[in-house]
């Protein structure tokens, strides 16, 4: 099975697995991750970048590409389409946050509307990835702004759409769980630091400090903050930079792989209706090939249990003859063939005169040449005139 027949066309629930394979399949496939990363700190520019980074790779692959994110790309039209991106997050943004207001100072059950709006905005904002990548594919951010559409787009497989927002979910849980683990170990180490800082405050020295006194004092305390908290909040701010991008990446991926759904290459104009849904391909298996007509079906070996073509005298594997009575094999496989021969060969003789001219010729056999052994021949006696007998 190919890689590129398992990535191809739309598999429903294979989401995160196939943009995996897809982001994964070349070697050096972290250097484009790394470099998106390292341009996230551009102010402005850089995020625009590498958001429309993400949009571009996920046009191609609801177009039907199987192929990982270019690394020979245009600045410029990365930040033309995340700039495109950007104003559709924004404007779709503003409309869900106008809404939950009005939801949540509503008298009696604004509390409640208020909470299932905001867990309605969790489908919401993948519609939102959906609208983006919409864009993405017209060049046109109105593409991202027709709620009809993206409307019966989400409604017709919203629980593929969940699928593709637990991948954000769970590296996002990922990168909280490690930066406990470094964070949990040196708020440890520092309460002794804060303890005696504490009953320093408290016991009516910090009323005799001067100004310098203080201003030094502060700075120990700072200074130990970032000896203590330092290694680990840079090493968190680069895994959240870094870990960022790389599931932009694979969420944006996963939403070009459920727009396959809808037959992206046959789009019309945006505001075109969706053609019919297309039907999930199996994955892709292999078929066992049928047995052609006249091949000899093949037979277990009865010494090794290799499996052994029907006309074969002998196992090629272990060497054990195929016939365990021990007769003539070459003298079977003659009859079989002298057999075949004449069922095989059409009778041209007429049959009003079919005893007419007809001679019996008895075939003369002909000598062995080269006899294997274990055939059932005696071994040919010495010669009494052989001086070596």
């Amino acid at each position: 099975m190919s890689n590129e027949a398992n990535l191809s066309g739309f598999q429903k629930d294979c989401y995160f697995s196939r943009a995996w394979a897809m982001l994964t399949q070349e070697k050096g496939w972290w250097k484009p991750v790394a470099l998106c990363a390292l341009a996230s700190l551009v102010p402005i520019v850089g995020p625009l970048a590498v958001f429309g980074y993400c949009l571009e790779w996920a046009r191609r692959v609801a177009w039907g590409s199987t192929e990982a994110p270019s690394r020979h790309v245009k600045v410029g039209q990365l930040i033309k389409s995340g700039w495109r991106g950007a104003v559709v997050f924004l404007g779709w943004n503003i409309v869900a946050a106008f809404v939950g207001g009005i939801l949540g100072n509503l008298p009696w059950v604004g509390e409640l509307l208020s909470f299932a709006w905001g867990v309605f905005m969790i489908f919401v904002g993948m519609l939102v990835m959906v609208a983006a990548v919409r864009a993405t594919v017209y060049q046109n951010f109105k593409a991202g702004y027709r709620a009809p559409t993206l409307w019966q787009m989400g409604s017709h497989d919203p629980w593929g759409l969940l699928r593709v927002w637990l991948i954000s979910l769970v590296a996002g849980v990922i990168v909280v769980v490690v930066a406990l683990f470094l964070f949990v170990p040196a708020a440890i180490g520092s309460i002794g630091f804060f303890m005696d800082l504490g009953d320093y405050v408290s016991g009516g020295y910090g009323y005799y400090m001067t100004e310098a006194e203080e201003a030094r004092l502060a700075l120990e305390v700072v200074g130990y903050l970032f000896q203590q908290f330092g290694p680990a909040i840079l090493i968190t701010a680069v895994l959240a930079l870094v870990s960022g991008v790389f599931v932009n990446l694979l969420s944006y991926c996963g939403v070009a792989l459920w727009l396959r759904q809808f037959n992206v290459p046959t789009w019309g104009r945006d505001e075109d209706p969706l053609p019919e849904p297309v039907v999930p391909e199996a994955p892709a298996a292999d078929v066992p090939v049928p047995p052609v007509a006249g091949m000899p079906t093949p037979v277990a070996c009865p010494s090794c249990g290799a499996e052994v073509p029907s006309a074969s005298r002998f196992c090629p594997n272990c060497g054990a003859p195929m016939r365990k009575d021990g007769g003539d094999g070459c003298a079977a496989d003659a009859a079989s063939g002298q057999e075949n021969e004449s069922d095989a060969a059409p009778d041209l003789r007429d049959d009003e005169n079919s005893d007419d001219g007809i001679i019996e010729v008895t075939p003369v056999a002909a000598a062995p040449v080269g006899k294997l052994p274990n055939e059932g021949d005696q071994e040919p006696s010495a010669d009494e005139n052989d001086p070596l007998a």
